[in-house]
């Protein structure tokens, strides 16, 4: 992983946000969301699903079908891939935080990370193998952080957000379609936000 100044990224963490915080779709994009179901779902079924996924065993099970699909795009699209997170909105105690969150095997990628915090001037960070991903990846599927992901040079955009349901962004639905695909291999669904 290093820290770069990509130009050639369309959006930053502010093109997603208006000024009070609320979501917001960028012009020129799709707003979708993938989650773990196959339709948006109503109030029962939030709470439903709030109650099964406190007990850790399930949360595992749906972390890993989103580890699964994020580690297939890293494999069949090797267009660079940034991860952009507020560097200086973390705090030592997030820092530890995410830390001691981590599996054993990406506590040694974050604290490389954190070591290069010193000299960063951008807060895009190019991501050089499946692990970098993954460790991210955890970061936002354990609500430590808010990160966002950059695929296809910016042509797709994954919002960190929580409760394992998380904001896309396409650039046209032929690579909606072409990640959809990807997220029915591993039990999730990209569905259309149409508001």
């Amino acid at each position: 992983m290093k820290f770069t100044d990509n130009k050639d990224i369309p959006f930053t963490i502010k093109t997603f946000f208006d000024e009070n915080f609320e979501l917001i779709t960028p012009e020129n994009t799709l707003r979708f969301q993938i989650g773990l179901f196959d339709h948006f779902l109503d109030e029962h079924e939030v709470i439903a699903f709030y109650d099964s996924n406190s007990v850790d065993e399930n949360f595992s099970k749906n972390e890993k079908n989103y580890l699964n699909f994020i580690e297939q795009v890293f494999q069949e699209f090797p267009t660079e891939m940034f991860v952009e997170i507020e560097i200086k909105e973390l705090s030592n105690f997030q820092i530890i935080e995410i830390l001691n969150s981590l599996d054993y095997e990406d506590k040694n990628l974050w604290i490389e990370f954190i070591k290069k915090l010193d000299n960063a001037n951008s807060k895009l960070i190019k991501l050089e193998s499946k692990n970098e991903l993954k460790m991210f990846f955890k970061i936002i599927t354990r609500e430590l952080t808010s990160p966002i992901f950059h695929f296809e040079n910016g042509k797709v955009n994954l919002l960190g957000n929580y409760d394992l349901f998380f904001p896309m962004f396409f650039e046209n639905n032929e690579l909606a379609d072409k990640y959809r695909e990807i997220a029915l291999e591993n039990n999730l669904h990209i569905l259309k936000i149409t508001n």
